[in-house]
């Protein structure tokens, strides 16, 4: 009995480490022990052996039968186990979909996933989901997100994200993205003028197009920046090639992010009350997903959208004529380039 016990025990956690992946804390491991122990008692009891209240009469012993007999026990067992084996597949595979498809799952996944994605990397155009699909132990997600780059031949890159039973990140998804423009604009900050930056605006011809941060004097209001942006001749209809940046450009190095060169919070349009509606709907059990992906936890998005101030803007295939003109602003500290090529279907 102890030997079933102990065998159940042992195959249970195996199970469910196999299926939940690695645990991330005491808790989740003593939770797993704890449901292996009862299914190992459980076993135990069930298979118990049977105490016979009397015995018959000793039988003459047939070798042959006894042959045949065993043959077709062998045989029996290894049919019996091979049909168990196909149910309990085909039950697992059909209980793994309905359970990571429940309750509108996969659509939070993905809105969680092209939305974190967004908001971490500005260097990226709003992603897509380019396909899904679900496995025994994961929900499969594609994005395709086009790089911010001046020209217009860039070409998408696909991201691959697999969700494990939990709704976790089974792994690092983000560790070959390729550089963008803003990525660039970024790199130049620390050794551009304004005035280096005017004179490289004046000697370029009217038929290229730049992808530039534009650096803020001081953190605003969504209702002033749309006022900037009045000013610069973009209404809010036509804000698509707009991203706001929503941590000021030196900020704090957050210890929660894996990845050293994490850019600051970001929005891929101006329009900050969707960033707040988003947030409200994260939890904690989200901030795996957003650190892997590049953001920071639940706790500090929650208080960067009270805050709800924007430190500058991403321009995406800008022409020097609004270079110039965001340059020119007196709410704007810096216009920083990144990537400049040729685009004469593009007018100012």
């Amino acid at each position: 009995m102890i030997e079933r016990a102990v065998g159940a025990f042992l195959l249970a956690l195996g199970i469910l480490t196999y299926f939940l992946g690695p645990y991330t804390g005491a808790t989740d491991l003593l939770v797993a022990v704890a449901v292996a122990a009862v299914v190992g008692l459980a076993v135990a009891l069930w298979l118990r052996p049977s105490r016979s209240r009397g015995e018959g009469e000793a039988e003459v012993f047939d070798v042959r039968a006894t042959r045949r007999a065993v043959r077709r026990g062998i045989f029996r067992s290894a049919v019996v186990a091979v049909v168990w084996v196909a149910v309990a597949g085909f039950v697992l595979e059909l209980g793994s979909a309905a359970w990571q498809t429940r309750g509108g799952r996969e659509q939070r996944l993905e809105n969680l996933a092209v939305r974190t994605f967004a908001a971490a990397h500005p260097g990226f155009r709003r992603p897509d989901v380019n396909g899904s699909g679900t496995s025994l132990r994961s929900l499969d997600l594609t994005l395709k997100a086009e790089p911010k780059t001046a020209s217009p031949l860039v070409q998408p890159v696909e991201v691959k994200l697999h969700f494990d039973l939990r709704g976790r990140l089974t792994d690092y998804p983000l560790t070959d993205l390729p550089l963008t423009g803003v990525d660039v604009a970024a790199a130049a900050a620390s050794f551009t003028s304004k005035r280096q930056v005017r004179r490289v605006l004046d000697r370029l011809p009217a038929a290229v197009v730049a992808t530039a941060n534009v650096e803020l004097r001081h953190p605003t209001t969504i209702a002033a920046l749309f006022r900037l942006l009045t000013r610069q001749g973009i209404t809010f209809p036509y804000t698509d090639d707009i991203a706001i940046y929503l941590e000021p450009e030196f900020g704090r190095q957050r210890v929660s992010r894996r990845f050293a060169d994490a850019q600051r919070v970001s929005w891929p349009s101006p329009s900050l009350a969707q960033f707040q509606d988003w947030v409200k709907t994260l939890h904690s059990s989200d901030d795996q997903v957003l650190d892997r992906l590049g953001l920071p936890p639940t706790r500090a998005l929650r208080t960067i959208a009270t805050r709800a101030r924007v430190y500058g803007l991403v321009l995406d295939r800008a022409t020097p004529v609004r270079l110039r003109g965001f340059l020119a602003d007196p709410e704007v500290r810096m216009v920083q380039l990144g990537d400049i090529a040729y685009n004469v279907d593009r007018s100012p």
